[in-house]
């Protein structure tokens, strides 16, 4: 079995493919050992695959504010269930008032995540019981 890449001219790889063939027009053959280094974001450096860039603080942010945002949209539904008067009714007010502080406590730890100087090493929130 032979890789083949096909790439454009900055040496993006395009497509992949393992074919038994020894020629396919259009594309790169290359030893089958170089295939764990394909993956979104590899470059073909015109004798090896080189690996994607490692993300830029900006793109860590981005992830991270995606992951906040939904969490806070899972937490949602939950601190609005609590809030509902006949919701929970085997807890005592004070028990069910305790939950739903216990929600808003994380929903704003979730708030203040950018506050945090890494976005490559986020230490997220506990969500409540």
């Amino acid at each position: 079995m032979n890789l083949f890449i096909k790439t454009d001219k900055s040496g993006n790889i395009l497509d992949q493919l393992v074919s038994q063939h020894t020629k396919i027009k259009g594309y790169i053959k290359l030893p089958l050992s170089e295939e764990h280094n394909l993956g979104k974001g590899c470059r073909y450096n015109g004798k090896t695959i080189d690996p994607p860039p490692p993300p830029s603080a900006q793109e860590l942010w981005s992830a991270v504010r995606l992951e906040v945002t939904r969490r806070l949209q899972a937490s949602d539904s939950v601190l609005a269930t609590l809030l509902l008067p006949d919701s929970y009714p085997t807890l005592t007010a004070s028990q069910k008032a305790a939950k739903v502080s216990a929600w808003k406590v994380y929903r704003q730890q979730l708030r203040d995540i950018t506050m945090q100087k890494d976005p490559a090493n986020i230490v997220w929130p506990t969500q409540p019981k």
